[in-house]
């Protein structure tokens, strides 16, 4: 299962929602949470807002998990390029406050000057990405910050909203940014290749640490693309 671009959220900061947890995972296939929000979150049952329930272990990609009142990720979740309350252990992962619009009133969208800005990973979103929650471009550059996720020509956002800079596009495999898929990406893979260093992130399309021959497959795949994947 993939959940993309969700929101999780009390109605209000003062009025908390009774439920189990933001996302309490029960799926018996493994799910991937990517460019979602949980804030303001509560659970009777003292559940955090992403909880495994003794299921295969989920991914949380490019997420925002802040302010839930009984905890932001349990244990055996892998977490990637996402902004944790109190931190968690995994590559792109930060713990700064995302500087929401107006949280108590459930406006989870971005600051300017949130950490979350330019801050997650274009290969969780690529193939999917055509538009955030409120149907606004997924990439735009904000040129104010300084980009700290992965990716080229621009970096998607943190969370569901995307901050609205100055669209790009963004195509999946597309390495050295330039708009098409090309043997030139192919190349720059194989530089890369056997490396799981944060320089080579943009090379790492399948998002398990490594650049390896599954990456190479994929980018084989999608060679000559010139043009992002349809939107959700």
């Amino acid at each position: 299962m993939v959940a993309y671009r969700c929101s999780r959220t009390a109605p209000s900061r003062g009025t908390p929602r009774n439920i189990r947890a933001g996302w309490r995972l029960t799926e018996l296939s493994e799910t991937t949470i990517i460019g979602c929000t949980f804030s303001g979150n509560t659970s009777v049952l003292g559940y955090p807002a992403i909880a495994n329930h003794n299921r295969p272990c989920p991914t949380v990609i490019n997420c925002i998990v802040w302010g839930n009142s009984t905890g932001e990720v349990g244990p055996d979740v892998t977490v990637l390029f996402s902004n944790v309350q109190g931190g968690y252990p995994g590559v792109g992962n930060i713990d700064a406050d995302p500087l929401f619009v107006d949280p108590d009133n459930g406006d989870l969208r971005l600051q300017p000057g949130s950490p979350c800005i330019d801050a997650g990973n274009n290969n969780a979103v690529a193939a999917l990405a055509g538009t955030d929650l409120d149907g606004n471009p997924r990439f735009g550059d904000d040129p104010d910050t300084e980009a700290t996720g992965c990716g080229v020509p621009v970096v998607v956002d943190m969370g569901a909203y995307e901050f609205q800079g100055t669209p790009g596009t963004v195509v999946f495999a597309d390495i050295n940014g330039d708009g098409t898929v090309t043997i030139a990406d192919l190349f720059a893979l194989n530089q890369c290749m056997g490396s799981g260093d944060p320089g080579c992130c943009v090379a790492d399309l399948d998002l398990d640490g490594e650049v390896g021959v599954l990456d190479a497959m994929l980018l084989l795949t999608n060679l000559f693309q010139s043009s992002p994947a349809p939107g959700l």
